[in-house]
C-alpha cells in the first residue's frame, strides 16, 4: 500500500508528499518527496496493490490530472485498487447557493470563496480542479480503470470518494471518442459510457465487485482530518 499526499499525518506508510514534514510525534510522516504535477512519480511499474489518497487531487493542475491518474494505474499492480477523497465541487455549489449569510462563523464571500478554491493559508493549499462524480467517471475511465464507485463524503456531503480499480484492457480516450463514446452528465448513464467504465462491455448484470482485500477500508482512513498542507 502507498498513501500519495498525506502531508503531516499520513494514514498509510509509505506517504509521498511535495516535501517533508513532521508529524505530531516529532518523527519525519513523508517518505520520499514528489512533485505531483512533475511526471512521472519516482516508483517503480506496479509496485502497489493499493494506493489511498485524501484531499490531494484537487491540488493538482486539472491540465495534469488525466496524466497523474495515468501514473496511479502505472504504479498499481494488476486488479489493484485506488480510493481518493476529494471535494464535490457540483455539492459545493449547492451548498454554496442554499446558505447565502454564510456558514461556521464566516461571511459568505471567505465561507463560498474558501470552500471552493481552497484555504490559501500556504503556498499550493488552493484548490485546481472541478471534481464530481460526472468527471470523475470520465477521468478515471480515460487513465484506464474500470469498476468505478462514487460515494458522498462528510458530514455535508459535499465532498467524494472515489474507488476504482485498475483494467488491464486500456482503451484509450480517442479510442473511445472514435466509436462514440462522449463524456458528458448526459451521457454517464448510457450503455456506452457503462462499457467504457468497464472496458470491457459487460452488462451492468456481469459486473465484479472490488476485490475484498483490502477491504474494509479503515474507518480512520475516512474520518480523520489527515492533512495539513500539501
Amino acid at each position: 500500500v502507498i498513501e500519495l499526499g498525506g502531508g503531516n499525518a499520513p494514514l498509510l506508510r509509505p506517504n509521498v508528499d511535495i516535501e517533508y514534514f513532521l508529524g505530531a510525534d516529532g518523527e519525519r510522516s513523508v517518505d520520499f518527496v514528489a512533485d505531483f504535477n512533475k511526471l512521472p512519480l519516482p516508483i517503480k511499474d506496479q509496485d502497489f496493490d493499493f494506493v489511498f489518497s485524501k484531499f490531494a487531487l484537487e491540488h493538482i493542475s486539472w491540465q495534469n490530472t488525466r496524466a497523474f491518474l495515468s501514473e496511479v494505474r502505472r504504479i498499481l499492480a494488476p486488479e489493484g485498487r485506488c480510493v481518493f477523497v476529494v471535494p464535490n465541487v457540483a455539492k459545493q455549489l449547492e451548498w454554496i447557493n442554499s446558505h447565502p449569510d454564510g456558514w461556521d462563523d464566516k461571511p459568505f464571500f471567505e465561507a463560498a470563496s474558501e470552500k471552493l478554491f481552497g484555504t490559501q493559508n500556504y503556498s499550493g493549499n488552493f484548490h485546481c480542479a472541478y471534481l464530481s462524480p460526472e468527471t470523475a467517471l470520465d477521468l478515471f475511465t480515460a487513465a484506464g480503470f474500470k469498476n468505478i464507485l462514487t460515494s458522498p463524503y462528510g458530514e455535508r456531503a459535499t465532498d467524494l470518494v472515489i474507488e476504482a480499480q485498475r483494467a488491464e484492457i486500456l482503451e484509450t480516450e480517442a479510442e473511445m471518442l472514435a466509436r462514440g463514446v462522449h463524456f458528458s452528465v448526459a451521457h454517464a448513464n448510457s450503455k456506452e459510457a457503462h462499457e467504457a467504465h468497464l472496458h470491457l462491455g459487460k452488462p451492468p448484470e456481469a459486473v465484479e465487485s472490488l476485490p475484498e482485500a483490502p477491504r474494509p477500508i479503515p474507518e480512520e482512513m475516512l474520518t480523520t482530518a489527515g492533512r495539513a498542507k500539501v
